[in-house]
């Protein structure tokens, strides 16, 4: 299989990984799966076609500049981070402090399939990509094979080409600041819930208007958008690795924990032990 440059750059600044698996991904591209536990650094990567998918294990406090003569932008990211990016420009990220990542690197190959790919319609699956990057996780820490590694490759490979790049909204759907204040709302009320007519109040929309424009930019209706930001907050929790499962299931709303695990395994692929014992390892 062939080099990843980036791969190199990176390990020269954090060291050896916890894990590395190379993986034949999707439309003739390689990828490498790899886990960095590290104390801070500042990486320089130089331009490539590669993509980069890093997985925030533990939260991080991050810098990036795009060029030496461009200003930094801070970043305090949270467990659960998802950060994609084709690394076509020259780029500098200090990382400040112990932080604990998965990176899923892929050769040019994938921006090639992506150049020739047809678009898409509808709003990008985020929730899918992930899906596949806590599985892919998982794989990796509980002797996945190498089956189910490509599988889950695969899987990002497949978001990467057809939605990278695309807008979070699409024509007709909310506006921006309607998204704002709903997503907002979602995360203060993720305990305890709220209904349907609150956040359509809240968006200043009728009822059937905030329903039908809600499909349009997030593909999801209004409910199971809370059950989508429930189960997000949920892996942010338990990538903490402090609370229980039980313990989790109340945090984010669920009545019972026998509901919020066969639900965040009907989305997410794996059960919430199985990821918490992932991110342990």
């Amino acid at each position: 299989m062939s080099r990843i440059q980036v791969l190199d750059e990176i390990t020269a600044r954090l060291g050896p990984p916890a894990f590395l698996r190379w993986i034949e991904a999707p439309y003739g591209a390689t990828a490498v799966v790899v886990r960095f536990r590290h104390r801070g650094a500042v990486i320089d990567l130089e331009p490539t076609r590669a993509f980069r998918l890093i997985f925030q294990i533990s939260p991080s406090d991050v810098l990036r500049t795009e060029s030496d003569e461009g200003t930094p932008s801070h970043e305090l990211l949270r467990a659960g981070s998802i950060i994609t990016s084709f690394t076509e420009r020259p780029e500098r990220i200090r990382i400040v402090g112990a932080a604990d990542t998965l990176q899923l690197l892929f050769s040019p190959e994938l921006a090639a399939a992506r150049g020739a790919n047809r678009a898409v319609h509808g709003p990008p699956l985020r929730r899918d990509l992930l899906a596949s990057t806590v599985q892919t996780l998982v794989a990796t820490s509980l002797d996945g094979t190498d089956t189910q590694l490509r599988q889950t490759v695969a899987a990002v490979g497949k978001f990467v080409v057809e939605q990278h790049g695309k807008q979070e909204t699409s024509a007709g759907g909310l506006t921006p600041q309607a998204r704002r204040v709903v997503l907002e709302l979602l995360d203060k009320r993720l305990p305890d819930g709220i209904s349907v007519p609150e956040l359509a109040d809240a968006a200043s929309l009728s009822l059937h208007h905030f329903i039908k424009v809600c499909r349009q930019s997030e593909g999801l209706t209004p409910h199971a958008l809370l059950i989508e930001k429930r189960i997000e907050r949920a892996i942010e929790i338990l990538l903490e690795g402090m609370a229980t499962v039980d313990e989790v299931a109340i945090q984010v709303g669920f009545f019972s924990p026998s509901h919020f695990i066969s639900t965040f395994r009907r989305l997410v692929g794996v059960t919430p032990a199985a990821l918490r014992r992932a991110a342990r390892n």
